[in-house]
């Protein structure tokens, strides 16, 4: 939770959407939108895993917690990277 919520405000301090077009700008919400679901998905959670694994409704909210975070990387991967007209080839999802 704590490397999501320092993302999140890592993205929220950066100034990145400036590098969005004003027809794009939804983009940063999107990403905004997929950060605070993913966050209150795991505020969800908290318990030890050995309990989240064991309970299906728990296993369940964890794996739409992991595809909301897929979401969120593909929204800077795509989205986020045609919109603000990175170079084809770049990726925000290589840890460069």
């Amino acid at each position: 939770t704590d490397n999501l919520v320092a993302l999140q405000a890592m993205f929220d301090k950066s100034g990145l959407e400036g590098a969005l077009p004003d027809d794009q700008a939804y983009v940063a919400n999107d990403i905004r939108f997929d950060f605070n679901v993913a966050l209150d998905g795991l505020k969800a959670l908290d318990r030890p895993v050995d309990q989240i694994l064991s309970d299906k409704v728990s296993r369940d909210k964890l794996v739409f917690v992991y595809n909301t975070i897929g979401d969120l990387v593909r929204r800077f991967d795509q989205d986020f990277a045609i919109a603000s007209g990175l170079a084809a080839g770049f990726s925000f999802a290589d840890g460069d």
